[in-house]
């Protein structure tokens, strides 16, 4: 009942506020409270602390920044029975700080805290004047403001317009309550009139107007003479001031002197520009040329380069020259001109092809020197000298080399060798010399005039030699001679006339036994005389007789084409061949058969693998060497074999087959073929293996055992190859694995010795040889276990009164019955209840 009533002064009094509390019962609580949000410096502020729970009498205190609040000119405190309120008048930022309303009373205190900041509108602490620049200067000027919050300082220009419009300056550095304006290499464009301007969220203001102003410095724009001026033109400069602050005045000077107006310069001259003219330009004009130009606040000037060009002139120019092969010549070609001009010697080589730069030459600046060692008639012509500096290009009047020569022959070359019946011309031309000219041919060194088989043509400077159907009398050294008057020339050229070889006779295919001598001689002709060479074809590789097969044996020899075998044997059958060759052409060749009539050789052969009982095979006995007819002969373990119902015997020329329609493992054997001809016998043998799927021939039975007893159980089998037989215990274990108790046996026993009842369950075998399909039994091992103790006797001693627990333990095949016994006499548990 108590809880509700204070429930419904609680609802009560949040509806309806009274300057008293209206309950009186609780702990001291203050209502939360705070300053208004924008409280400004000069301006008077307040705050009211009222207890919103507790009893009276209650206590109010103030305190700022933690320290008792007293009352001043300008702060006033007034407390009532549950609300105290604090007057603030002119606040300022010293007036700002943590305000807390402490409460007590009988139930206990309580206090919180509001935080009063005031807020001031910015002032200028620092304000820049009007400066003034020249173009270049540096400087840096600062606006200074206060306030709270610190307001933003801003820099701003006007743009110039008839509305004052001012806009943001970008080399302006900010921070809280300054910006510093920096100009670097000041210019025109940065005069102006500028402000300050401060700004946080009381209010903003702005300084008077700032102005800069810029003397601007006087600069000249680059300028040049023309890229090309000649002697005896005119020509001039122009000077333009680009920036300045007027008056300028102009000055020009050529290699730092000041030039005067006289009859060759004139300059004029404006505000802002000046101009330099030149009359009847020479070398002498060239130089470095200067424009100055000052004003109040400073100089500047640009100096360009006049390089005057001259024409090229010749100084010295050659002439003809006559002179004879083998002299040396030195002729110079030499010109003036600025810049000096290249000079180079020029040969006309047709009239088509126009003249060509002579290589023997040595150019330096403003003259080349033909000069040439031995002139021979080549160099002979129509020669000019050329000067070209860029300006202009000059050519001298055409002079002409005259030189006389003797003869001399261009090399003929002919080929290594011609055959014979083949036409052939040799030419013999003039390479250089002074014509007229005369031929003449001969041969070793004799002279040569025409024949059936020699033509000899002359013309004006070149003789041929026509040889219309070569013969071997046609070789030799052929020289041709030419003569002037001058001197002569020789050359010399061998002919060589060959003839590819040739067959006379050839041996024929052999058939020898062995034993035999053989001799085969190739017999050829041809120019050089050709070499014979035998060779022997081995595994289709062909091999040199001459060296390799007469190193390896004796009974062989090659001598002067003739091949001779002694003693034939086997290993002399086979393809040979006879190869003659000069050089000339491929070579010729002929193949000999020689086929060695000698004993039988059979291929070796063998049964096929993994037969089994039923199937059908074959065996073939074939002849690889040895002259027929044959005679084959089989033998099983050394027995005759003829054909029978199951082995079929099959004769051919050089085979011999044995046949099985249906095999048994009867057929299993050693199997050999014999085969003879006049000259021989050979035999080869083979085992035959049947093999056979394996079989139980003697199953294991199922064994019921007393423990103790030892278990046998046989699982022998058969089968080729001999079948393995592996044990496992429970269908899918592993294999039973051997140990003191259990023992396999190579036959396919196993005996478990001692068994226990852990042995009991279903064994199995498995019988394999990879033959067929696998074989498999299961059998059982029973064990039973008779009733006994394992303890026998066991005494115990109690007290009279005590309780005796007596405990049997026995084991043994289920059921078990146990009885207790007295003194011999069975207890009835009944009767003795104890």
């Amino acid at each position: 009942m108590e809880f509700q009533a204070i429930m419904q002064w609680w609802i009560l009094a949040s509806v309806i506020y009274t300057s008293s509390l209206a309950f009186q019962t609780g702990i001291s609580k203050i209502q939360k409270f705070s300053f208004p949000d924008q409280v400004i410096s000069g301006t008077k502020t307040s705050v009211i602390c009222t207890a919103i729970s507790g009893m009276p009498p209650m206590e109010f205190k103030w305190l700022k920044n933690g320290h008792p609040l007293k009352t001043t000119q300008k702060s006033t405190i007034r407390t009532y029975a549950d609300f105290s309120v604090i007057f603030l008048e002119d606040v300022d930022q010293s007036t700002s700080g943590n305000y807390t309303c402490e409460l007590k009373g009988p139930m206990g205190s309580d206090s919180y805290t509001a935080i009063l900041e005031v807020k001031e509108a910015p002032q200028w602490i620092k304000q820049p004047k009007d400066t003034t620049l020249n173009s270049g200067d540096n400087v840096s000027l600062e606006c200074i403001a206060t306030g709270y919050p610190l307001p933003n300082v801003t820099w701003k220009k006007t743009n110039g317009g008839i509305q004052e419009h001012y806009e943001t300056v970008q080399d302006q550095k900010q921070t809280k309550g300054k910006s510093l304006l920096e100009i670097k290499q000041a210019s025109t464009t940065d005069s102006g009139n500028y402000v300050c301007i401060a700004e946080n969220d009381i209010s903003s203001i702005k300084t008077g107007v700032i102005i800069i102003s810029v003397s601007d410095l006087p600069r000249v724009q680059k300028f040049s003479f023309p890229d090309l001026v000649i002697t005896g033109q005119r020509t001039s400069a122009h000077c333009t001031a680009v920036s300045g602050t007027p008056p300028m005045n102009f000055k020009w000077l050529k290699d730092g002197q000041v030039i005067k107006p006289v009859q060759k310069y004139s300059i004029r001259s404006g505000a802002d520009y000046s101009i330099l003219f030149i009359e009847h330009v020479d070398l002498t004009t060239s130089g470095n040329y200067t424009c100055e130009l000052t004003s109040s606040v400073g100089v500047d000037k640009y100096t360009t380069i006049l390089e005057v060009k001259e024409p090229p002139k010749w100084v010295k120019e050659p002439k003809d020259l006559y002179i004879s092969a083998g002299e040396n010549i030195s002729i110079e070609c030499s010109a003036t001109g600025y810049p000096l001009p290249n000079v180079t010697w020029m040969k006309l080589s047709g009239y088509k092809d126009g003249p060509e730069e002579v290589k023997d030459q040595q150019q330096i600046r403003g003259k080349s020197i033909l000069f040439k060692k031995h002139t021979g008639i080549e160099d002979a012509g129509f020669y000019m000298c050329v000067a070209d500096n860029g300006i202009s290009k000059i050519q001298t009047n055409g002079i002409i080399l005259s030189i006389s020569a003797s003869p001399k022959i261009q090399p003929f070359n002919l080929a290594s060798h011609f055959r014979t019946g083949e036409k052939v011309t040799l030419f013999c031309a003039i390479k250089s010399g002074t014509p007229p000219f005369s031929f003449a041919w001969m041969k070793n060194s004799q002279p040569l005039s025409e024949d059936a088989s020699v033509e000899i043509h002359q013309l004006k400077d070149f003789s041929s030699l026509v040889f219309t159907s070569l013969t071997l009398e046609s070789r030799g050294n052929y020289t041709c001679k030419v003569s002037n008057a001058f001197g002569s020339d020789f050359y010399t050229e061998f002919l060589n006339v060959v003839v590819p070889p040739k067959w006379k006779s050839l041996p024929k295919d052999q058939e020898v036994v062995v034993g035999d001598h053989l001799s085969l001689k190739c017999e050829v002709e041809g120019y050089p005389t050709p070499v014979v060479l035998w060779k022997g074809l081995d595994k289709g590789q062909t091999e040199n007789i001459n060296k390799a097969v007469q190193q390896l044996n004796s009974r062989i020899k090659t001598e002067d084409a003739v091949f001779e075998i002694n003693g034939i044997t086997e290993e002399d059958e086979g393809d040979y061949i006879c190869e003659a060759s000069n050089g000339i052409g491929n070579g010729i060749t002929h193949s000999v058969v020689i086929s060695v009539l000698g004993n039988p050789r059979i291929q070796p052969f063998i049964f096929p693998e993994k037969l089994t009982e039923g199937q059908k095979t074959k065996v073939l006995c074939t002849v690889i060497e040895g002259s027929g007819p044959f005679k084959f002969f089989w033998y099983k373990n050394d027995h005759a074999l003829t054909s029978s119902s199951s082995v079929t015997i099959q004769n051919g020329e050089e085979y011999s087959m044995l046949l099985f329609n249906s095999l048994s493992t009867e057929h299993g054997g050693n199997y050999s073929c014999v085969v003879t001809n006049a000259f021989g016998r050979d035999s080869y043998s083979s085992q035959f293996i049947i093999n056979v799927p394996p079989s139980i021939s003697q199953e294991p039975v199922d064994q019921t055992l007393q423990e103790g007893n030892a278990a046998s159980f046989l699982c022998h089998a058969s089968g080729f190859p001999q079948p393995t037989v592996t044990w496992m215990k429970e269908e899918g274990s592993k294999e039973i694995i051997e140990d003191e108790r259990i023992k396999k046996f190579s036959n396919g026993t196993l005996i478990i010795l001692n068994v226990k009842k852990t042995d009991e369950g279903i064994y199995g075998c498995t019988v394999s040889n990879n033959i067929g399909q696998d074989l498999h039994k299961l059998v059982s091992l029973t064990v039973f276990v008779p009733a006994r103790f394992e303890e026998k006797f066991t005494m115990k001693n109690v007290r009279r009164g005590e309780t005796a627990t007596l405990k049997c333990e026995a084991v043994g095949d289920k059921p078990l019955s146990i009885t207790w016994t007295k003194d011999k006499a069975e207890i009835d548990f009944k009767k003795h209840t104890r």
